[in-house]
């Protein structure tokens, strides 16, 4: 009875959870303590009804589109319920803005980070509330509420100002222009990540501008952290302050042109703004694809430090307090002034004291909450590394980083063999043994820093890069204006690729030939004049290495990156790690050949405590939500743990077709009307089985045919949606691709004659039909060299 009476109660509250009313009387019941019901009730009175319909589908970086029921009602709901838990901390008018839905969507945000109400998603809450029906009637009334609707600690917030940049080293203002970091930057950067690995820090979202010396500070940090595969949105609320007519000019020159008095007020007072940008001027943000979407109003031609932080208010109410709510640690890699702005929301931080707060380059600032989002005071030992009006804590002594690279050079122009200390043990070791290992030998030479030395000066160590001297050219890039295309590119070689090996979901990083292949395809790609509205890619790290490469030869690292573990590779099981001739002789060429070639055969299964099965990868068993629980690890794993623990369906090896079965149905759900239906350019960086399944169903290649296919590392394969053929672009060599790169005995199905959709002839075709069977007569051979067309010719 008791049981009956249990499952009856926590389907009447899954069900209550599906609809707004309900779930508007649960709040205010469950937050009595907070505010007055009525309060609580009147914020969906007010509620506006969704007119543009129900039913909204946005991509998600995730790996699916969830389909939102009254979606946009929902997500007003939610911020409304954040709003009264936060009404304790922060003055009521930043809460009596209303904000667009479109513009706090500009980065995809709601779509990869909403709340799903697909039917599986439904059956993982009615199992979730069994499970937490203890934490429903027992748990404190203050508690926030996770995404799956049960109390959750509050998560903590990070925020890191990127490194030093080109133009940070030159003393000139920057704003919204766009230099890249120095070389002191990246090591102030790595030496954050450092930090946080030390402290034990995890991260679920990352927030950034649309800059590149943050987005790429961000890129460092979890690429260090080992994390490149979470989610990072790039909002330009968080770009550096617009500085007007001042940016790109140095500031000790202006200061002796204008006054010193003059430029101080205007770089330290908080309601004085410089002189504005004109709309001609080459620092304008309106004419950079980056900012296309925002209006005239919304780009500034300059600011004061107290526009710069009023901007940020939105992003802080709609986006990152909601992921601290729900229980989401946050990473933000932002500039001084708009982190500046973060802390005066958050510690109620005076007009007059925020001008005392000062945020260095390099050092982690870490926020904990309690239950109603007020930040939690440092206390003990943690007060001596925390700036006065600031509940935030540093990680380290701000400026103890600097003075040990400045004695570093110094050492290293005097000692021999200095070098070796900073790259000792460099093989090995894990990532995380090499990051600490690092972060010790730093903290000897920041002892060494205040320790005096006898030189000897008749010999000095190898120096590394020098910081550059010029500034970057910010000029336009080529443009190939066109419509909606789709590249895809295999990920570079890896040691695994070379050696042979079966990969699979195995996380190993690119080679250095691999980076190498990444860099060719974007520089080829630029020089083509190839542009991107979206980046689609995979899970895996040398997928996401790949794409990011790319972008950064094309100078498009502000685009969203949309990460779906859909996208990646064929799940070997057990042959995972075992070369292709160790394969051979375990168990014979015939064996071999079916696991290989065969569509529908999968390889031995992996156990579910092996090191190369998805359930035991963090990635996998936190962030995958779109795959049904399975009864049989969901027992294994209560049993091991010695607790009640869901545990989803996940593969353990995997046919051609398993692959295919995935990869197919997200790139014809998702991608096709999330992006290429409404005319984007899309880049998909993959693995060779997924981009094998997308060429499949794009080239209408026959199941019988497609282990025949084979995919070149780094090489840019362009679908021509028009004409329906596939098209390689000439690197300038006189090669014939065909020649160079290996397609398989499938490659005919890729290189068929090109028509576009009248029957004439496409011709920007460079490559026609081949194979082993065709016979190419001398007079056609001709015809097919006079029609290639030199490097470069379509820019």
């Amino acid at each position: 009875m008791m049981y009956l009476l249990a499952a009856l109660l926590t389907t009447a509250i899954f069900v209550s959870n599906q609809f707004n009313l309900s779930d508007a009387f649960q709040f205010a019941n469950r937050h009595r303590l907070l505010v007055p019901q009525t309060t609580a009730l009147s914020a969906i009175e007010k509620l506006p009804n969704d007119a543009d319909g129900a039913y909204s589908n946005r991509p998600n970086e995730w790996g699916y589109s969830r389909t939102i029921v009254n979606d946009r009602e929902r997500r007003r709901f939610e911020r409304r319920r954040l709003r009264h838990r936060m009404r304790f901390f922060a003055p009521d008018k930043v809460f009596d803005k209303e904000y667009d839905d479109g513009e706090m969507d500009e980065d995809g945000y709601w779509g990869m980070q909403g709340t799903s109400s697909s039917k599986r998603a439904m059956v993982g809450r009615f199992i979730q509330n069994i499970v937490n029906l203890p934490k429903r009637f027992l748990g404190d009334p203050y508690l926030g509420r996770g995404r799956d609707g049960y109390g959750v600690e509050p998560g903590t917030l990070i925020l890191v100002r990127h490194g030093e940049s080109l133009w940070n080293a030159n003393k000139t203002f920057t704003g919204w222009a766009d230099p890249d970091l120095s070389s002191q930057g990246y090591r102030e950067v790595e030496h954050a990540a450092r930090l946080l690995l030390e402290g034990g820090y995890k991260v679920d979202v990352v927030f950034t501008s649309r800059l590149k010396r943050a987005i790429r500070s961000s890129w460092l940090l979890l690429k260090e952290m080992n994390e490149v595969y979470l989610p990072v949105f790039k909002s330009w609320r968080l770009n550096e302050r617009m500085y007007g007519a001042l940016t790109g000019l140095s500031k000790t020159e202006t200061a002796v042109r204008m006054g010193a008095e003059l430029v101080q007020e205007w770089r330290g007072s908080l309601h004085s703004r410089p002189p504005p940008l004109t709309v001609a001027d080459k620092y304008y943000p309106g004419r950079d694809r980056r900012h296309a979407d925002l209006s005239k109003d919304q780009i500034p031609l300059t600011e004061s430090l107290q526009d710069c932080m009023k901007r940020t208010e939105p992003l802080w109410i709609e986006k990152i307090s909601y992921e601290l709510a729900c229980g989401r640690n946050v990473l933000v890699v932002a500039h001084a002034n708009t982190l500046r702005g973060l802390v005066k929301i958050i510690d109620r931080v005076g007009d007059a004291e925020i001008q005392d707060i000062a945020i260095p380059t390099g050092i982690p600032i870490i926020y904990k909450f309690d239950h109603r989002l007020n930040p939690v005071p440092p206390t003990g030992e943690q007060s001596t590394v925390a700036q006065v009006h600031m509940n935030g804590v540093f990680l380290e002594k701000p400026g103890l980083l600097k003075q040990a690279i400045k004695k570093e050079e110094e050492w290293c122009a005097n000692v021999p063999d200095y070098d070796r200390v900073m790259s000792r043990a460099k093989y090995g070791m894990t990532p995380l043994e090499r990051s600490l290992s690092k972060l010790e030998a730093e903290r000897q030479v920041q002892d060494w820093a205040s320790t005096p030395i006898l030189y000897n000066t008749y010999s000095a160590c190898v120096s590394g890069l020098p910081v550059a001297a010029t500034l970057p050219g910010l000029g336009p890039v080529p443009l190939k204006k066109s419509e909606s295309l789709i590249v895809m590119i295999r990920h570079g070689k890896t040691e695994n690729n070379k050696l042979g090996l079966f990969t699979g979901w195995d996380d190993v990083p690119l080679a250095q030939e691999g980076v190498e292949e990444a860099k060719e395809a974007g520089k080829l790609l630029k020089l083509h004049g190839f542009e991107f509205d979206a980046v689609y890619t995979s899970w895996l790290s040398r997928a996401i290495e790949t794409a990011w490469i790319v972008m950064d030869e094309m100078d498009c690292l502000w685009l969203p990156i949309i990460k779906s573990w859909r996208l990646n590779e064929r799940m070997y099981g057990d042959l995972t790690g075992l070369s292709k001739s160790m394969v051979k002789q375990k168990y014979g060429e015939k064996q071999f050949l079916a696991w290989r070639r065969g569509y529908a055969v999968k390889p031995p299964r992996t156990s579910s405590f092996s090191p190369i099965y998805p359930g035991n990868d963090m990635r996998y068993k936190k962030y995958l939500k779109d795959v049904r629980y399975s009864i049989s690890e969901t027992l294994i794993r209560s049993i091991e743990s010695k607790h009640f623990s869901l545990h989803r369906k996940l593969p353990k090896s995997e046919s051609l077709k398993d692959c295919m079965d995935r990869t197919i149905p997200y790139f014809t759900e998702h991608i096709m009307p999330e992006a290429v239906s409404k005319g984007k350019r899309v880049l998909i960086a993959s693995s060779e089985n997924a981009i094998r399944g997308l060429l499949m169903h794009l080239c209408e290649i026959p199941v019988e045919k497609i282990s025949g296919l084979e995919i070149p590392n780094g090489l840019p394969i362009i679908f021509d949606l028009n004409s329906k053929c596939v098209k390689l672009l000439d690197d300038g060599t006189g090669r014939d691709p065909l020649e160079v790169h290996n397609f398989g005995a499938s490659a005919s199905y890729l290189f068929k004659p090109c028509t576009n959709p009248d029957g004439s002839e496409d011709e920007e075709c460079s490559i026609n039909f081949m194979s082993d069977e065709t016979q190419i007569s001398s007079e056609d051979t001709e015809v097919l060299n006079s029609i290639r067309r030199p490097v470069a010719s379509n820019v």
